[in-house]
């Protein structure tokens, strides 16, 4: 266990690591339906079938096995189900989900024009291969007179050698001197689980509440924003769209500002190859603070800048959400956030700290990230116009952490080895 990194070893619900990830207040691990001390995870298993009777049979069959070896089931949660084919996954506040997630170099259609500004090494998600900077991410191992049916590959060499010398061809399962350390985390990653509330009602109350309140506000295009047979409430969506910084459909503020893609043309696309700040350095068709320019920032600081552009990504994570509907004494739907990386601290723990709760990020003055930041009072959130900023009041907390852990994800060596 000394082996692992030390945001592993601690866990996420850890005092000091659950300060500096916002999960203070209400969010704090002492309110979480599982994940901390009271509700202790050891482990996560995620079970999927292709139709509602083979989970129903599968959940059976692993819950009795997981109950005839001792283990405890400390929460469950169901998934929606996914949509049909070629039909986006929304989550709960309606907009479309998963868009903006990276490629990774030798894996699916990661040769494709368009991926390229979201490209990065394999390292980056999976231990045991070179990562953006050439080295090899720290992975946990174990002494090789454990590994006597020298099941797992030798441990990499010391990363910070890699940059003067060229890595050893991968994988390589020679024997290692008796006293050399095996390598348990090749082809493994590490797993961020949170189960994070929406608060649906709220969060349109807000949009209402603000909309009535702009009036005929100055700093709101209204010209722009004349509504169409297939467009309606533009107002409230147009707010929502520059807190996200996509419209629901997942078309980008940056090249749809003013309505979303699919009123312009029926069969438009979430569009993902823009640029922050090539296209929009001042921030007026997607805020400086919006949801998606904080997770993301490309190269927004320095526009245009490769190298800018290359930091980024040495912070990004790879995400997928699962919504779920309100279920087990939870009177609210939700969203399972769940995302790879091979540096807990360098990658989500940066993003979440750094970037979703940094409150001079970009400029602002004392602002959070608008929808998942923990807020613990009503808050503000700015909207450049051509006209001058405009200052939403009264944001408040739409989202709260229900759980979350941090966990191991094995490569099949390492389940071999734990099996033998």
């Amino acid at each position: 266990i000394a082996t692992f990194p030390v945001p592993f070893q601690h866990g996420n619900a850890a005092p000091w690591r659950a300060r500096a990830l916002g999960d203070t207040d209400t969010n704090a691990p002492e309110h979480w339906k599982w994940g901390n001390s009271a509700h202790e995870a050891d482990a996560v298993m995620l079970i999927y079938a292709g139709d509602p009777e083979s989970l129903t049979a599968l959940v059976a069959s692993r819950t009795g096995e997981l109950r005839e070896s001792a283990h405890t089931i400390t929460y469950e949660i169901e998934f929606e189900p996914l949509p049909e084919k070629n039909t986006p996954i929304r989550e709960p506040f309606g907009f479309v989900d998963g868009i903006s997630n990276l490629s990774i170099r030798g894996v699916g259609r990661w040769m494709l024009e368009k991926d390229r500004k979201q490209l990065v090494e394999p390292g980056e998600i999976i231990l045991g291969y070179p990562d953006n900077s050439g080295y090899m991410p720290v992975s946990p191992t174990v002494a090789a007179s454990d590994d006597l049916e020298n099941i797992l590959p030798a441990r990499s060499p010391d990363p910070a050698r890699l940059l003067q010398e060229p890595p050893p061809e991968r994988p390589d399962f020679s024997t290692p001197q008796p006293t050399g350390q095996r390598d348990l985390g090749f082809n493994g990653t590490f797993l961020v689980v949170r189960q994070l509330e929406q608060d649906t009602d709220g969060f349109n109350a807000f949009l209402n509440e603000t909309a009535k309140a702009l009036g005929k506000d100055p700093h709101v295009p209204f010209s722009q924003l004349i509504p169409t047979k297939n467009w309606k409430t533009p107002i409230q969506d147009w707010i929502a769209a520059k807190i996200v910084g996509r419209w629901k459909d997942g078309t980008s503020l940056v090249r749809h500002p003013h309505r979303p893609g699919t009123v312009r043309q029926e069969h438009e696309k979430p569009d993902n190859e823009f640029l922050f700040g090539v296209e929009d350095p001042t921030g007026l068709r997607c805020p400086f603070g919006a949801h998606i320019r904080r997770s993301n920032p490309r190269e927004s600081f320095a526009p245009g800048s490769q190298l800018q552009l290359a930091i980024t990504n040495r912070h990004r994570i790879h995400r997928i959400g699962r919504p779920y509907k309100p279920q087990k004494g939870l009177s609210k739907p939700g969203l399972v956030f769940m995302c790879l990386n091979a540096d807990i601290e360098r990658q989500f723990e940066f993003v979440q700290q750094t970037w979703v709760l940094g409150r001079s990020f970009h400029g602002l003055e004392n602002e959070v990230d608008p929808i998942i930041a923990n807020k613990s009072a009503p808050h503000t959130f700015t909207i450049p116009t051509a006209n001058g900023p405009l200052r939403l009041k009264g944001m408040k907390d739409f989202v709260k952490v229900r759980g979350g852990g941090y966990f191991f994800l094995p490569g099949k060596r390492a389940i071999q080895f734990l099996a033998h």
